[in-house]
């Protein structure tokens, strides 16, 4: 059987300790495309491998939902 990456927030019952497995999450209370590109270039830093970046955009109708323009200059 193949060696499979740990999956982020999966639980480790090997026992063996893997380098990388835990997420980070960055952060901006300033909600606008500027701050959305300064978080992207300091993610994109040292990205290697498969990565993935979820961008949380908010709950339809909720107080803190992303407007369409401001990802699309994203």
């Amino acid at each position: 059987m193949a060696n499979q990456a740990p999956v982020v927030g999966s639980k480790n019952v090997t026992g063996t300790n893997y380098a990388g497995t835990a997420a980070k999450v960055y952060f901006t209370r300033t909600i606008d495309a500027a701050h959305l590109i300064k978080l992207y270039k300091l993610i994109n830093e040292n990205i290697f491998g498969k990565v993935a970046i979820k961008l949380h955009t908010g709950e339809k109708h909720g107080p803190n939902i992303l407007p369409r323009d401001m990802v699309r200059e994203f």
